[in-house]
């Protein structure tokens, strides 16, 4: 049985977000896999496009983090946060979805 490494627990997450290089010259959209408070596994990049460090903007609440590439396979980057997060043991699982809108119909 493989043992586990990571030193915080990952959680699911399959949400849009956006990397940018430390000096915002470049950037584009990408999917967050999965989150823990050290660090993601991000996929839908081109991975030999990211610099090894850069910005990774996660959602306007949670405002962006610096990263650090782990490893780079396919179309999907590891990485961890230079900065963890600072209040919480893990990243809030309250995500909360805005319900379709209603048509009128006459």
């Amino acid at each position: 049985m493989v043992q586990e490494r990571r030193k915080s627990y990952r959680f699911e997450w399959n949400a849009s977000a956006f990397i940018y290089d430390c000096a915002g010259e470049w950037g584009c959209p990408c999917i967050i896999k999965d989150l823990s408070r050290g660090g993601a596994k991000i996929a839908g990049v081109i991975v030999h496009n990211v610099p090894d460090e850069f910005m990774l903007r996660i959602s306007r609440a949670r405002g962006s983090r610096k990263c650090h590439v782990l490893w780079r396979q396919g179309d999907k980057l590891g990485v961890g946060f230079i900065e963890h997060f600072a209040s919480v043991d893990e990243p809030s699982t309250d995500r909360t979805r805005r319900a379709p809108a209603r048509r009128a119909y006459a």
